[in-house]
């Protein structure tokens, strides 16, 4: 495969064009970032689709992926002919735990349980996505230097993330007992992020909004509008960050 050719196709614009610091979301609105930064360029792919922003004569690069663990794994990979060095995901996730709704979530580790067909084997039992320790972790250093940043505008939680492979397999059973293993929120994408910023060696870390709290308040019942607060919030804090 030709890697240049491929990624302009996906992406929309040359991997020379991609910068030293790239944010990428499943959902997040770009112009979101567009409205605090200056827009140097644009670019819209076949699979993605993000801008290059200026601010304090620092540029950063916005993408959004869509939702799901292989959309987002495979623009980690392709950015690997980039030149970019550090990775911030920034996504919703369902709160466990004590968490509630507009939490702002750092994820240290995420959990592989990606797999859709897994949940549906005759005679499946929750238990079995934990037979392999399969953990996909942040790096450290990257995700106590935003930490610090976020914890002087808001209130933080860090800990661990369960990424799941289908909406449908959140029951309650399921759900219980993900949070009796002491993970503080569920996701569809993280872990797969985290593993790809692994084969390309680069710096990741992850922020995340508590959308939903699945075993009290699920997705379905949420007015979706609300959370554009808490989204152009973290907006402003991952680009203070990134030119600071």
């Amino acid at each position: 495969m030709n890697k240049e050719k491929f990624f302009n196709f996906c992406f929309g614009c040359s991997h020379k064009d991609i910068t030293e610091n790239v944010i990428i979301t499943p959902f997040v609105s770009l112009e979101n970032f567009s409205s605090i930064c200056k827009i140097e360029k644009s670019f819209k792919g076949m699979l993605y689709s993000g801008k290059i922003l200026s601010k304090n004569n620092k540029k950063l690069t916005v993408i959004k992926c869509g939702i799901g663990p292989g959309l987002m794994g495979d623009a980690v990979l392709l950015l690997g002919i980039s030149y970019v060095k550090n990775i911030i995901f920034f996504g919703s996730c369902g709160g466990l735990k004590d968490c509630e709704l507009s939490d702002i979530i750092l994820g240290e580790k995420a959990f592989n349980g990606e797999g859709f067909g897994l949940y549906y084997k005759q005679d499946f039992n929750i238990k079995d996505v934990f037979l392999d320790n399969n953990y996909e972790k942040a790096t450290c250093c990257y995700t106590e230097q935003l930490k610090k940043h976020v914890s002087k505008e808001s209130k933080v939680k860090v800990g661990n993330i369960f990424t799941i492979g289908s909406l449908i397999a959140e029951t309650k059973e399921n759900l219980i007992y993900i949070e009796n293993k002491g993970f503080l929120a569920i996701d569809m994408e993280l872990s797969a992020v985290y593993k790809a910023t692994e084969i390309i060696s680069r710096n990741i870390t992850s922020i995340m909004f508590v959308s939903d709290l699945p075993l009290k308040n699920p997705i379905w019942q949420q007015d979706l509008s609300k959370y554009n607060i808490i989204i152009k919030k973290i907006s402003h804090i991952l680009v203070d960050f990134i030119i600071k």
